[in-house]
């Protein structure tokens, strides 16, 4: 068990911030703070959606939305979302070479990315194919609640890359996870 906390403590850390925005929301934390400072509106989404983006205030960001989800349209709120998240995505983007990239380094060495990439560079896999599932993946990573670095690292590693494209893909595809949540929330 010391092996893990020492090999991944940036994912480890992850999980208790998971935990404890669990704890706090069930608690009634992110209400009560709802409630106390007022409403934020769509600035409040703005501001969620830079958290939302990082993983280590991901968990805390849904609460805020969830929290939130009464006091704004979704499609509104899920723009200001994402406008956020994809602010914080480019500069994710930017220095994602820093960040994670030594721990994920470590962890594509396990035997279940090490299959999964055997697997994506057979020669059956094109190069344009396997920038297809790139895309993909890492657009299916950001769009979720999981962390964004792990999506912007997987599309920093696609060479020829443009930011004007880059750009409206994190916007649409924050927006997409945002709504969910909020739509969920309200529904709630």
């Amino acid at each position: 068990m010391t092996k893990i906390l020492c090999t991944y403590p940036k994912l480890l850390t992850l999980l208790l911030c998971t935990v404890a925005a669990y704890a706090l929301a069930r608690m009634g934390m992110f209400h009560a703070i709802a409630e106390d400072v007022g409403s934020f509106g769509l600035l409040g989404m703005f501001i969620g959606g830079l958290f939302f983006s990082f993983g280590f205030t991901t968990p805390f960001a849904i609460g805020y939305f969830a929290a939130e989800a009464h006091a704004v349209p979704v499609f509104l709120g899920s723009i200001c979302g994402a406008l956020g998240a994809a602010t914080m995505d480019m500069g994710i983007y930017s220095l994602a070479r820093f960040s994670l990239k030594p721990e994920l380094d470590r962890l594509s060495h396990t035997r279940l990315l090490m299959r999964l990439w055997r697997l994506l560079h057979r020669v059956p896999f094109p190069a344009n194919i396997r920038m297809y599932l790139s895309w993909s993946f890492g657009g299916l990573l950001i769009a979720s609640p999981l962390p964004d670095e792990f999506g912007m690292i997987l599309l920093s590693r696609i060479r020829d890359i443009e930011p004007k494209y880059l750009v409206p893909f994190c916007v649409l595809l924050n927006m997409l996870g945002i709504a969910a949540i909020l739509s969920l929330a309200q529904m709630g």
